[in-house]
Order: structure tokens, then C-alpha cells, then sequence
């Protein structure tokens, strides 16, 4: 299970808070007990490691694109370039974008962002989530929410936008049934159904 906004958001607290001390011994020269300087070796070993944030996608900048490929690929194409500080990975596409520099980042669907761990991390998007349609689409089920009959696609669409853990929805149109989704996955074609999800530009 993805953690929590709330978990995330103390993570990311205690990894500034460790940062600034390790940074304030090695500035006064406070680290007799450390074989290298603490605040440097830190950050370099971070290097390497991403953190990374679903459903999310970073703004331009990017070096290269790679299609056609898998999210594993695009994580070691990153951790080679030495150019790189972040990649997004188009699940639904299977395209890798290589990153320079770090944009706004912004709530999208099929992507997955990752950042190097020594770097600040990104600033997020302030602008309004709204949910973009697709016509004869279809979602896996297989991180199924909720489950309602007798909805119309309006008041579906509506229950997944107000519904925090809820990213994207399907719905089968002849049954009149809405299957909210905390994970979209792929989509496929599927003439019974229409599908939404939750983006910022």
C-alpha cells in the first residue's frame, strides 16, 4: 500500500531536519566520530536513489525520450546520465522522459516521477484537479474502491472527484455502473464503457 499523504509528508520532514544537522556539523567542522565529511557523503549516496511519486508528472525539461520501454529501463537510463535529476515513465505509452531539471509537479495519471534523493524535491502544483474523459476506454479493476449500480457517467465522474483516494473511475455504460479506482493502471479499448481521471495542467 502507497503511504499516506500524511505519512509521506512526515518522511519528507524528518529527511529535511536530518539534512540540516548533518550540513550544521560538517559547516563547523563538528564531526570528529565521521570517517568523510557527514553532510557530503550523505548526499552522494543519496545520488542514486529516487523518491518516487505516482500518478505525478514533471513539467518540460526534457534530454531524451525513450519509447517502447518498461519503468525499470527508464529508472537505470536516469541513475546513468549523469545530466539527469529526475525521469517520468508514461505507463499508459510506455515512454521515458529524461529530466534536467526539475519542474512543477503536477497530478497526471499514467505517469510515475522520480527524483534523485540528494536533490530538493519538486514543487507541486496549486492548479485545480479536473477529471479528463476517455470515450470507449476501460481501467483494470484490480484496485477497485467502490462498486455502484444505477449511477449516470455525471454523477459517477462527481463521486470520483470528491473522493480523495479516487485517481480514476469506469464506467459501463448499458449496466449503468461506476467503478471508482485508487490506481488506473493501463487503459484498453472496451465499446461498453467510458473512463476518467483526475489531472492538473
Amino acid at each position: 500500500m502507497p503511504p499516506t499523504n500524511t505519512a509521506r509528508k512526515d518522511t519528507e520532514n524528518l529527511e529535511v531536519m536530518w539534512r540540516v544537522y548533518l550540513k550544521d556539523i560538517q559547516t563547523r567542522n563538528h564531526f570528529a566520530n565521521w570517517s568523510t565529511p557527514p553532510f557530503d557523503t550523505y548526499m552522494n549516496a543519496k545520488r542514486d536513489s529516487f523518491y518516487q511519486y505516482v500518478h505525478h508528472d514533471l513539467d518540460g525539461h526534457d534530454i531524451r525520450i525513450i519509447k517502447d520501454t518498461t519503468f525499470n529501463a527508464c529508472v537505470s537510463e536516469c541513475r546513468s546520465n549523469s545530466q539527469c535529476v529526475a525521469f517520468s515513465f508514461d505507463r499508459w505509452n510506455r515512454w521515458c522522459y529524461i529530466k534536467n531539471e526539475l519542474g512543477i509537479l503536477k497530478l497526471d495519471p499514467r505517469s510515475v516521477t522520480g527524483t534523485r534523493q540528494n536533490l530538493e524535491q519538486p514543487e507541486r502544483s496549486r492548479s485545480v484537479v479536473q477529471m479528463y474523459r476517455y470515450r470507449k476506454k476501460a481501467f483494470r479493476e484490480g484496485n477497485t474502491l467502490q462498486s455502484v449500480q444505477n449511477l449516470s457517467m455525471v454523477s459517477c465522474e462527481s463521486a470520483c472527484l470528491n473522493n480523495d483516494k479516487c485517481i480514476a473511475y469506469t464506467f459501463f455504460i448499458k449496466d449503468r455502473q461506476c467503478i471508482l479506482l485508487s490506481d488506473d493502471g493501463e487503459y484498453f479499448p472496451n465499446e461498453k464503457a467510458d473512463s476518467g481521471a483526475k489531472q492538473q495542467e
